[in-house]
This record gives structure tokens, sequence and C-alpha cells, in this order.
């Protein structure tokens, strides 16, 4: 196979870099770019600097992208991924609505960023502006917008039934990654996801007052919990960032 791949001058190496660059091998990547025999296109550069965190070089690329093909939305995914990649929260609803503001069809695309960005900020009337603008999102970000929203209004009818969708949600998914090969790698995104919805319903059943609720009896421990993920950013920060949220909500 790797002759296959080398073979045929820069075709096959482009193929390889992305199939390392989805398996989250970063060496893989740049061996790739290492016996590369010409200078890469624009479209390698992001896939390289993506795959090693360079997220700033990304968004760079990106907005040369955007120049060179302005009514490409994949463009507009991939600098605002980067830019909440970086952790500017605020540059990602400045530039989503900014987008939508002369793009206003690519709301059902793009508006699932600045939800995100709004719930992690805690800015919970914005969060609830952009919710409204999109209601048949159910990408994970609006769904845990939608939740967090529900427990800043003590809804608590509005939050258990969209907690019950959004655990079918993960656990159809983790089924099906179950019965494939290298599965629980394949699967471990959704693992993260119904361990950070456990997290959650925790957290918030005090603010819902369920007091008669088996939550209340007993708290959760986060550090262990934490403990237990694998030791990576991608598994870390999304349960990380949800906490932040949580600690806003109930502080208050």
């Amino acid at each position: 196979m790797e002759s296959v791949f080398i073979s045929n001058g820069n075709v096959f190496p482009v193929h390889k870099k992305k199939l390392y660059a989805a398996m989250h091998e970063p060496d893989g990547v740049e061996g790739v770019s290492a016996i590369r025999n010409a200078e890469p296109s624009l479209k390698e550069q992001i896939l390289e600097h993506e795959s090693i965190g360079l997220l700033r070089d990304a968004t760079a690329c990106y907005d040369r992208a955007i120049q060179l093909e302005p009514d490409q939305i994949i463009h507009y995914h991939g600098v605002v991924k980067s830019i909440l990649g970086l952790g500017q929260l605020s540059t990602v609803i400045t530039q989503v609505n900014g987008v939508l503001a002369k793009r206003p069809e690519w709301t059902p695309e793009l508006n699932t960023y600045r939800v995100e960005a709004a719930w992690k900020l805690a800015q919970w009337d914005s969060l609830e502006n952009y919710l409204a603008a999109d209601g048949n999102s159910n990408t994970w970000s609006v769904r845990l917008g939608q939740l967090l929203l529900s427990a800043k209004k003590k809804d608590a009818a509005s939050f258990y039934e969209t907690l019950k969708v959004v655990q079918a949600e993960q656990i159809v998914p983790l089924s099906a990654a179950s019965f494939e090969r290298g599965s629980y790698q394949r699967g471990y995104e959704y693992i993260i996801r119904l361990h950070m919805l456990c997290e959650l319903e925790h957290s918030i059943a005090p603010i819902l007052q369920q007091s008669d609720s088996d939550f209340s009896k007993d708290s959760l421990n986060w550090h262990a919990r934490l403990e237990m993920t694998q030791n990576s950013y991608r598994a870390k920060e999304p349960i990380l960032a949800l906490r932040r949220a949580l600690l806003s909500l109930t502080k208050r």
C-alpha cells in the first residue's frame, strides 16, 4: 500500500495526508509532507496546519481561500472552527454575525458556531436570540445551548424533554459504532458527550429544584471523572468548557 500511495507524483500523498489527519496522526501528516515533490496547495497547507494544531496559520489560509472563493461556505466553516479552537469566542460571534448579515441564507450552516460561543461565554440573552434564529438545528452545540437555556429559565419540563432527545441522539451512533472495527476510538466522542450530559443533569437538578431526585443526595467527583477520560485536549476541553458554563449558571 505504501508504494501505491507514494507513486504517481503528488496525487496519492494528498489522500494519505487526509487519512492521517482523520486518524489524528500529526506525525504521519508531517511525514507525507516531507516526501512531497511540489509546493503544497492551499488545501494541503490547511490540512497540515490543522493536524498539528497551528490554528492561527490555518485561519490565515482560510482567509486567503475566502478571498479566492468568496461564495464557498466551506471556507467560512473552516475559519470559524479555527477561531473557535483558539478560544476567541467573542471573535467567533463577530465573524458569524458579519457573514450572516451579508448571507442570511447561510444561517442554518453557521449559526451553531455563535450558539456555542454564546453559551461558553455565558451570554444567555445572545444565546436565546441565536437559538431563535434557527429552530431546526440539532447539532451538539445547539443541543447544549438549548439545555443550558432551559436551565437558566428554570424550565424543568423543557430541560428534561430535550435531555431525553439528546441522550438518544448520542446512543444511536454509539451503538452503531460498537459493531465496527476500532469501535472504542470511533465511538469515544459519543462517550464523552454522554459523560457531559451526566454532569449537566447532576449540576442542573438543584437549579430546577428536583429535591426528590437521586442527584440531590450526592455530587459527582469532577476531578476523578476528568482523570478517567483520555489524556488529550480533544477529550478534556469540551468537558471543561461545559463545566465553566455550569458554574456560571449555578453561582447565580
